[in-house]
């Protein structure tokens, strides 16, 4: 999957549906700490 991709919850239902991986980047570069939000992203 591809882009918009902001929250656990998003990440949850992309890998229920069967998606295997996710490109993220503007959420971690947007954010004050990419190590933080990445790790709020893999907690689904």
């Amino acid at each position: 999957s591809e882009s918009g991709i902001r929250t656990a919850e998003d990440v949850r239902k992309l890998a229920e549906a069967g998606y295997q991986a996710f490109l993220v980047g503007e959420h971690l570069m947007k954010s004050g700490n990419p190590g933080q939000a990445l790790q709020a992203l893999l907690a689904w």
